[in-house]
């Protein structure tokens, strides 16, 4: 918030967020350099980043995407960003045509994925999220009913 206060023409925010299940099945990922997440601190975490942009979102503008639309349809969002930004994302368009890898150069990317050097963004092969075990369906679905009862998605 201060650093859009601060420079109120030159900065932008963007919100992505995921669907439950797909956070579920992300944070219960093993072999990773950090511990994975149970279902309920998975839970916790996407409720409280959810609740936080909303906070950002009463001061400044921020323009909200979701990994699914991003990933069904990366042309659409990604020229949507580029208006909304002013910004030409050209390259990463082409980048994601091509399923390239990203660089991941700071903890933003992801504090699980900041290890891995690259992530490569290939949405030929996108599945819809699905929680692969009962647990998980159970809290994604409790999840996503908190989120949408609270506002932090839409219905």
């Amino acid at each position: 918030l201060i650093l859009a206060k601060q420079f109120p023409d030159q900065f932008r925010v963007v919100s992505m967020t995921r669907d439950p299940r797909g956070v579920l099945e992300s944070f219960s990922k093993k072999g990773l350099q950090e511990e994975s997440k149970g279902a309920l601190a998975a839970s916790v975490y996407y409720l409280y980043s959810l609740l936080c942009m909303k906070i950002v979102a009463r001061e400044i503008p921020v323009h909200a995407i979701t990994y699914e639309q991003l990933m069904t349809r990366p042309d659409g969002v990604l020229a949507e960003l580029s208006e909304w930004t002013g910004l030409d994302l050209s390259e990463v368009r082409q980048k994601m045509a091509a399923a390239h890898a990203f660089p991941v150069e700071h903890v933003l990317t992801g504090n699980r994925l900041r290890h891995k050097g690259a992530v490569k963004v290939d949405c030929r092969g996108y599945k819809e999220p699905g929680a692969s075990t009962l647990k998980n369906r159970l809290v994604s679905g409790v999840t996503r009913r908190v989120a949408k009862a609270l506002r932090l998605i839409p219905s």
